[in-house]
Parts: C-alpha cells; structure tokens; sequence
C-alpha cells in the first residue's frame, strides 16, 4: 500500500528540492562575488542552417549587471540597474533566426528562479537518460505549469520542462544540464540543451570568469535603449486581449510560408503596443499583414508581484491559404 502524501508535506518537499538545486548551481545569487559568464551558442531553426552566437554577462550584483546576446545579425543588451533594466535590441535587416527563442535563452543561461510563491501539483519518481531523479511540476497562478527534475544523489538540477496552459501533454521548452563542474562553491552546468516544439532548438556551452574587469564596471544605459522596470518578484508577461481587427490575408494569394511571422514589442500599462519590430520575417507581404493588425490590438500588460508594468511581448502568427 502507497502512503498517503498530504498537500502539505508535498509542498515542503518539493519547494525544498528545488531551493536545493538553485542554490548549489546558481552562482549569481545575491551575496556571490563578480563574475563574468560568456557562452558559446548554437542556434537550430526548422529548415534553417544552424547559426553561433554568444552570450555574455557581467554580474556584480542582483541589482546590477549586464549582458549581452549576439546571433547573426541579432544583438540584445540588457542592462540592470537599481529598479530600472535598460533594453537595447538590434534585429538586422532581414530578421531570421528566432523569435522566442532569444528571450529564452536569457532565462535558461541564468537559471534563478524564486520558487516560494509556486504550488507543488506532484512529485514522482522518473529516469532522465539513465539518472535516477525527483521531478516536481509547479505553477503559479495564471502561468503554465513546469516540471523540474533533480538528481537523486547529487541534489543537482538535470532537465527542466514548460508545458502549454491548454494541453498539459504538448511541451513548449523542454531543457537539459549537463557537465556540471565546480566554481567557487558551486557547481555550474556546462552544458545545456533546449528544444521548443515547433520553433528550434539551441546549445549552450558556459564558461565562468573569476575576475570582472575594470572595464566592464559601468552600467550605464546602452544608446537607442527601452527604459523599463526591472521586476526581481513574481514576473507575468503581457498576452493578447482583443484581437480586432483580424489578420487580411495579403492580396494575390501567395503560397503561406511554413515557419510564423514573429514579432517583438513592448506593450504598456494601458494595454497598447509599442515599438513593434519583426523579429522572424516571412517576406513583406506577411510581415506588413500582421504589422498592421497587430498594432491595433489590446494586450494584458505584464505584472510583477500583481501590479500592473510595461513589458515585453513576443507574438507567433501562423498564415493558411484557405
């Protein structure tokens, strides 16, 4: 006979696994020394050629610090100071390699998440490539749920999985880390591994730099940037309201292109978008069509800790001939 977990217990259990993983591998947490983080990218879009980038950080604390994410003809400078995160973002001339996929990487890379606010659904026993591990599913309110695993032996975190709202069985990101090697007093992945259903993969290879130098000490912000709040709680990104008017498909008829129009933009307090750029092109005719519309609609904005803020917004449209 299984015993009976109560709801309870499940929740200590859970959150202190999680705590667990996050502090033994997370070497920019508050109190940490300066370090510089670079990694090497590896970029994977369906019917693409792979591209490499680079991702680079310079932390001197949680309330200060900097990165920098290069792909191709795609740059993203963040830098965070105080409450204030500056954004300055470049998408090249003709946008091609990702649409999510670079907000993605940030949060991967810097894997810090806060659990003490999420609700544990369940906990079980499972194998990931042939390690025994604690896989704990948690959600928040109004976000999907996520599933995280951890080493059974060395406490360390091994695969982590986000699942969509509406179908619990279709996974949206799902991450692996791997090569786990110390610094300082932590053990950092070297490796990690991602794949999104239906938009790409990446790789990510770390490298940890004791030293931060002199030069990479100023957090001013970056020229032709956003001025947005730097939100250190519970972070809800903005979504879509009312979608009105629709989507004309172009004129002509042209054959639908096989991968989305994405688009990037920073939607307000009120609701309305601004600054919207594509971030994955489809050709004029496509881009312009979703442009247009998108402009028009009314977004939820994002919230941190419940309270209404700017932020960003990455939208996917798909075109059908019918």
């Amino acid at each position: 006979m299984v015993p009976q977990v109560s709801a309870e217990d499940r929740q200590q259990e859970g959150i202190r696994l999680l705590q667990k993983a996050l502090t033994l591998s997370n070497a920019l947490s508050e109190g940490s020394q300066p370090l510089k983080m670079k990694a090497e990218l590896e970029v994977f879009l369906p019917g693409r050629a792979a591209e490499k980038g680079t991702y680079t950080v310079a932390w001197l604390s949680e309330a200060q610090w900097k990165s920098e994410l290069i792909v191709g003809d795609f740059q993203r400078i963040e830098v965070v100071n105080g409450e204030m995160l500056w954004l300055h973002q470049t998408f090249g001339a003709d946008p091609k390699w990702g649409g999510e996929l670079f907000h993605d990487v940030p949060k991967v890379a810097l894997f810090a998440k806060k659990f003490d606010k999420y609700q544990v659904r369940s906990i079980q026993d499972e194998a990931v490539e042939g390690v025994k591990v604690r896989c704990v599913e948690v959600m928040r309110s109004n976000m999907p749920p996520e599933n995280y695993c951890v080493d059974n032996q060395r406490g360390l975190l091994v695969s982590a999985r986000l699942v969509d709202f509406e179908d619990e069985d279709k996974p949206l990101m799902t991450c692996h880390f791997q090569d786990y090697a110390k610094f300082r007093e932590k053990m950092i992945p070297r490796s990690i591994s991602c794949e999104e259903a239906g938009k790409g993969s990446f790789a990510i290879r770390t490298e940890l730099q004791s030293d931060l130098p002199a030069a990479e000490l100023s957090f001013a912000p970056p020229n032709d940037s956003y001025r947005l709040k730097y939100c250190t709680g519970i972070l809800t990104p903005p979504r879509l309201h009312k979608q009105s008017p629709r989507i004309k498909y172009p004129k002509g008829k042209p054959e639908a292109p096989l991968n989305p129009v994405v688009l990037w933009g920073i939607v307000g307090e009120d609701g309305r978008v601004h600054n919207l750029s594509v971030v994955q092109s489809q050709g004029p005719l496509f881009d312009n069509a979703t442009t247009q519309a998108a402009e028009s609609w009314i977004y939820k904005p994002a919230t941190c800790d419940g309270s209404a803020i700017s932020g960003q917004m990455v939208l996917r449209v798909n075109f059908r001939k019918h």
